[in-house]
Formats: structure tokens, C-alpha cells, sequence
């Protein structure tokens, strides 16, 4: 996959596979005739909003086994976290902010500043989900996030002093990147006619 992206962004000018993609969605939504539309969408930024979502089961001192059911669809915790602190440690996420702090080393971008217009926690029985949406996410952004606040559950960090650890960029000052069972993309929304098209589908 690696080997043919290089490829299209090689034939096609250098642009992202996702900017490539959102141009053909604009042609097979609106036909030949949006081509300069198209044709824009390469040439503009492009604005989307994404959803990621964590799911955590978790557990107590008298069951440590993982539910068989969710084998690699969920992380499993081996005891029992506060969803209040988990809550406001997510609030703490939310705004714009460089989240290097939360992000692994290991891929190149412009820029560590990301926008989390909303992040929040719920627990249905054992099960804990997270959604984090924002305009863009770093590598293991949304695990180190959930492993942020499972520190803050249970008093290794305050929800409060997130936003000042943002501030200082260092990676070892916030929690464990989380294992990737029960990571999702939950949903992307798109501007202009790619978005619209994705609406109505």
C-alpha cells in the first residue's frame, strides 16, 4: 500500500492519497463537469473532522480474565477505573493545543498542533468507550490520551494539570500509549461536495 501511494503521489503531482481520493469523490459525486472543483480540492487544504474511539473492558480483583467475545476488539484493564476522573481528564484534552506530549515518535508532520473540538468517556456496564473528534490526529494521539486518563483515574496525574503537561511537550510526563484493541475511526466528516455526497449516503 506504502509502494503505491508513493506511486500516485509521484504520478499525480506529489499530493497525499487523501487529498487524490477526496478529488475523485468530488468527480463521482458531481460528474466531468466539477473537474475545476476538483481539480481545487488538490490544490486547497482539505477540512475534515475525525472520530476515533477507544473501548476499554474493564475488570476487578475477582475477574482478571478477558471477556473470550471481545478478544481484540476491546483493551482489557485488570481493575476497575473511575469514569469521573476519566471524564475530566477527557475535558482536559478539548481545544486547540500541541499534543507532542501524547503523540509517538516515528512519523514526520509539519506541525504537533491539533484542534479536539470535543473528547468524552462513558461507561455501559463493564465497558468504558472513549471519542475523541478533532481535526487531525498524531500518531498513537488518541491511545496516549486514553492512557492519560486512566492515569488520572486512578491519581497518578489531576485532570487539571493536563493542559500545563501539553504545554511542556514531553512525552514521559503523561500516560502509557494504550494497546490498540478496541481502537476505532469512528467517522470522518468532509467539507464541500465530498462531504455532501458522504451526508447523503
Amino acid at each position: 500500500m506504502e509502494g503505491l501511494t508513493k506511486i500516485l503521489q509521484t504520478t499525480l503531482g506529489g499530493y497525499s492519497l487523501s487529498r487524490i481520493l477526496s478529488a475523485l469523490l468530488t468527480l463521482l459525486a458531481t460528474g466531468l463537469a466539477s473537474f475545476p472543483a476538483a481539480q481545487k480540492l488538490l490544490l486547497d487544504p482539505i477540512r475534515a473532522l475525525r472520530v476515533g474511539a477507544g473501548r476499554i473492558a474493564q475488570g476487578d480483583l475477582n475477574s482478571r480474565i478477558p471477556d473470550p467475545f471481545l478478544d481484540k476488539r476491546v483493551c482489557f484493564y485488570p481493575s476497575r477505573l473511575d469514569i469521573a476522573q476519566m471524564r475530566a481528564a477527557a475535558k482536559a484534552f478539548e481545544g486547540t493545543h500541541d499534543f507532542a506530549a501524547v503523540r509517538s515518535v516515528g512519523t514526520e508532520t509539519k506541525t504537533t498542533v491539533r484542534t479536539v473540538y470535543w473528547c468524552d468517556a462513558e461507561r455501559e456496564g463493564d465497558l468504558i468507550t472513549v471519542r475523541v473528534c478533532a481535526n487531525g490526529f498524531l500518531y498513537n494521539m488518541v491511545r496516549a490520551m486514553v492512557g492519560t486518563m486512566v492515569y488520572a483515574s486512578y491519581g497518578k496525574l489531576r485532570a487539571e494539570d493536563i493542559p500545563a503537561l501539553l504545554e511542556m511537550r514531553d512525552r514521559r510526563l503523561t500516560g502509557p500509549t494504550m494497546p490498540p484493541q478496541g481502537l476505532y475511526m469512528h467517522r470522518i466528516w468532509y467539507d464541500g461536495p465530498a462531504g455532501e455526497m458522504m451526508a447523503d449516503a
